[in-house]
């Protein structure tokens, strides 16, 4: 660098000497690194053109492969079947009380309870219920919804054909089932069958779910067994169905042993004393086509004499007694009442019209006066008008001398 004094430099000269002075610092800043040598990269083959397609198509082994997240609610249902309980635990009779026992014994508190949930919002788009299976859609968090199947076990034609026979020496069955109720005698009879109309849980319940992560007694399954719970507690024949005889058909059926056993008794048709015989052979169709839906004449020749029964309320006493136990009247004296009532006035007018009792005879029962027990002695009530010491009335307002009242009577 030259002596020369920075200050007698002229312009052109302090630049140049600026740039140098800068060029040398960046040059001593500036060291060289030592190299290090890296091990030479394998070169990759590339693969053949089809081999390439199915690298691409296929995931590679060993890398994890992220699920497309799911959102926390399910996704929304319009229309779909909700629970009418808003609450948990559900307030169940003792027949859906023992159903939802069943199902605790097999599906997780966890899938019960997010099963509620879906109940509860209407995430069953469609439920049917057959004969040994319930099945159900059941939409989830996933897009496509889920296919829900619950199986039980029907019982076998033998056994139905055992406990028909021996409902069918009671007609107490058949009115409680055509009520809609299910009798707890019901149950027992099944029960001496070998068999149980409720199911028990693990072994004769079992659910299947359609779909990625969905399976046996999943949320989705839940759902469904939640909502036939709340069923069963209002259409306890419902347990009928599941199990392979609707309660139409049972009915159908008792009512037809019932017939058949009453025509094998001798209590078929028979022959009424004073019937005119009737000609009962027909003639061709073709020849009483025009006339078929008419009656003819034959028709005023039958008689149907009318007759008290021979065993006063049959109907009743095959029955029994009446279901209504908490009832605030007795219901069978009730209509034993009625059926009295009109069976008497039925016999009246069969007597009129056949001549043989006067209309004018006729009057209506009155009732009896029942004597009304004799009331206590009262005191008697104190006179609403004043009297004197003398025991006479004082006319006029109470506090006015008689003057004053017989000027204000006459004005």
């Amino acid at each position: 660098m030259s002596d020369t004094s920075f200050e007698n430099l002229s312009p052109v000269e302090r630049l140049q000497r600026l740039q140098q002075q800068a060029s040398e610092r960046s040059a001593q800043q500036a060291e060289p690194e030592p190299e290090v040598l890296s091990e030479p990269e394998p070169v990759r083959e590339e693969p053949a053109p089809d081999e390439a397609k199915t690298e691409s198509s296929e995931p590679e082994q060993g890398r994890p492969q992220y699920e497309q997240r799911l959102p926390m609610r399910p996704r929304r249902v319009r229309g779909g079947i909700k629970l009418q309980q808003r609450a948990w635990p559900m307030e169940l009779g003792p027949l859906a009380a023992r159903w939802l026992q069943a199902i605790g014994r097999v599906a997780s508190p966890e899938a019960i309870k997010e099963g509620f949930e879906f109940a509860r919002s209407g995430q069953t788009r469609v439920m049917d219920v057959q004969p040994g299976a319930i099945r159900a859609t059941v939409q989830g968090r996933r897009p496509k919804a889920h296919e829900v199947t619950i199986s039980l076990e029907t019982f076998p034609p033998e056994v139905w054909e055992r406990v028909l026979a021996e409902m069918e020496d009671s007609a107490l069955y058949t009115a409680n089932i055509l009520s809609g109720e299910l009798p707890p005698e019901l149950e027992r009879v099944f029960e001496t069958h070998g068999v149980r109309l409720l199911p028990m849980g693990d072994g004769d319940l079992e659910s299947d779910a359609t779909g990625e992560g969905a399976g046996p007694w999943c949320e989705h399954c839940c759902c469904v067994a939640l909502l036939i719970a709340e069923m069963i507690d209002r259409e306890p024949l419902m347990l009928l169905t599941l199990r392979g005889l609707p309660a139409d058909d049972l009915v159908e059926r008792l009512r037809d042993r019932r017939a058949a056993s009453a025509n094998a008794s001798g209590g078929g048709l028979v022959a009424v004393p004073g019937m005119p015989e009737i000609d009962l052979s027909a003639s061709p169709l073709e020849e009483t086509i025009g006339s078929f839906w008419e009656a003819g004449p034959e028709l005023d020749e039958v008689e149907t004499p009318m007759a008290p029964p021979e065993v006063s309320h049959a109907l009743l006493r095959r029955l029994g007694p009446s279901p209504f136990v908490e009832g605030k009247f007795p219901l069978v004296g009730l209509l034993a009442t009625c059926y009295d009532v009109i069976s008497e006035h039925a016999l009246r007018d069969e007597a009129i019209d056949e001549g043989l009792l006067d209309d004018s005879e006729v009057s209506a029962p009155v009732a009896e006066a029942k004597p009304t027990p004799a009331e206590p002695e009262r005191a008697l009530p104190k006179p609403l008008v004043p009297i004197d010491a003398s025991g006479k009335a004082v006319t006029g307002k109470p506090g006015l001398p008689k003057a004053k009242a017989r000027a204000k009577k006459k004005s």
